[in-house]
């Protein structure tokens, strides 16, 4: 029978945390461009001009916030591909 050895002494040691590679991720979008596009447009104003609501009172549930369904028609235009593109 042969022994088993400690999983944890043959993988190498992980440099960063989960929290760390998201803080990572997220200063890298927020110096970009479609960062600085999104900090630059006003949604919560465009969210109550065009009168978008998280939940309906009927119908299918949402699957966007109304912030992510405007930045998604942003992100149409932006990167000229269609919704099946996007997805």
């Amino acid at each position: 029978m042969t022994k088993i050895e400690k999983l944890s002494d043959l993988q190498p040691a992980i440099v960063f945390s989960e929290y760390d590679f998201f803080n990572l991720y997220a200063n890298s979008y927020l110096s970009g461009e479609i960062g600085g596009i999104d900090r630059a447009i006003p949604w919560g104003e465009l969210i109550t001009s065009l009168r978008l609501k998280e939940h309906g009172r009927k119908g299918r549930k949402n699957y966007f916030s109304p912030k992510g369904k405007l930045a998604l028609m942003f992100l149409k235009s932006y990167t000229g591909m269609s919704d099946s593109m996007l997805l």
